[in-house]
């Protein structure tokens, strides 16, 4: 079903033939749309629906100081005074849990993607009834999967001295400078492990266990059918992990943290982020003050720099680097910048009504053994 939700629906038969959660939600979501919080208010699917918020117009009160705050956010703010259950936030949209059912709620230009990956789940797994929420249709691939690391705080090691993301950045303004990334960084780089089931040998070696052939046939198919849907790969690392960072919900206009889920493949999920980002802050290193920014996979780096020595830590592993966009550059803080063409959601331009505010600089130290050197023993697929 594909169609805009008009106010006649309140009092005609297909109001009332919707679930509970689409009954209760509608009258709040139009109130939102009539004070002009949201925009587009549709409905694909009695469990899934699209609306555009509008910025926020108010911060909480316990709002971190320069922490990106979307409209999202107050998307779940605002309906969970008005509602009850939990309302879980993404850059993407809301996901609203009340009693044993939930409805998502994310941008329309999400929605193909989140069909195809619900295909690509139902084809792997063969499970018809899928939720609509990535991060739960990755969690499915890996229950499908069936390997679980016994040993699950083996990997407390690997987070050591590290912040949840490796981070650079000076704001500042230049005439020309390249943006830089890594392509499926974090796909790549598990790739190259011979098996998620690993043992940390103290002060830094890495040994990978073997699989099964029935269990390594299914990693290898949940790799494959990732590989292919940016949404599901870019969720596979977090979902083994069982979620790289604290998350956060609403609930009667209370900010709540959401409980922690353990992930299956723990261990191996944060080598991969530690691996990334240990690279990463070799190439800040190498740069010799060139580098300008650095989050996670990605680098702007200044005019003078130079790219081939500067990104050897990746091109010796043949993880596949790639310019995106070159020419003017601000960088007013994580997350907030723009590069020629590039500019974040969150970037506004300096002289603009709300322009972008410069932010503090940020340098993220990563200390202790080195982890990544593990990628010098692997044999690369071809």
């Amino acid at each position: 079903m594909n169609c805009k939700i008009r106010a006649s629906q309140y009092v005609n038969h297909i109001f009332h033939s919707l679930p509970a959660l689409a009954r209760m939600i509608i009258p709040v979501l139009y109130e939102m749309r009539d004070e002009g919080r949201i925009y587009d208010l549709a409905m694909v699917d009695p469990q899934l629906w699209t609306l555009t918020p509008a910025p926020a117009r108010e911060l909480p009160k316990d709002h971190i100081p320069g922490e990106p705050y979307s409209g999202w956010q107050e998307v779940a703010r605002y309906c969970s005074t008005k509602l009850g259950g939990q309302w879980r936030y993404t850059p993407n949209g809301v996901t609203w849990n009340h009693g044993g059912e939930a409805l998502w709620i994310t941008n329309p230009s999400m929605v193909e993607s989140i069909y195809s990956a619900r295909a690509c789940v139902h084809h792997l797994t063969g499970v018809s009834k899928l939720p609509f929420g990535v991060g739960a249709l990755a969690r499915k691939m890996l229950d499908w999967c069936g390997i679980v690391e016994k040993n699950w705080r083996s990997g407390d090691e690997l987070r050591k001295d590290v912040k949840h993301y490796y981070q650079f950045c000076t704001p500042c303004t230049r005439p020309k400078a390249s943006y830089w990334d890594v392509k499926s960084c974090f796909s790549s780089i598990l790739d190259r492990m011979p098996s998620p089931l690993l043992t940390l040998v103290p002060p830094s070696r890495i040994v990978f266990l073997p699989l099964s052939p029935f269990h390594k046939g299914r990693w290898e198919a949940v790799k494959d059918a990732a590989r292919e849907h940016k949404l599901l790969r870019n969720c596979l690392v977090g979902s083994m992990t069982g979620g790289s960072k604290q998350g956060w919900y609403w609930y009667r206009g209370n900010k709540k943290p959401s409980p922690k889920v353990r992930g299956p493949l723990r261990p191996a999920g944060l080598l991969v982020a530690r691996t990334a980002y240990e690279l990463l802050a070799e190439v800040v290193e190498r740069a010799n003050g060139a580098a300008l920014y650095a989050n996670v996979d990605s680098c702007i780096l200044d005019e003078g720099g130079d790219p081939l020595h500067t990104f050897n830590p990746y091109t010796r592993y043949d993880l596949e680097i790639r310019k995106l966009a070159e020419g003017e550059t601000e960088v007013c803080g994580i997350g907030v910048y723009r590069c020629g063409s590039k500019r974040t959601k969150l970037y506004q331009p300096s002289g603009a009504m709300f322009a972008s505010p410069q932010l503090p600089s940020i340098t993220t130290t990563i200390s202790g053994p080195v982890w990544s050197r593990w990628l010098d023993n692997v044999r690369i697929k071809k």
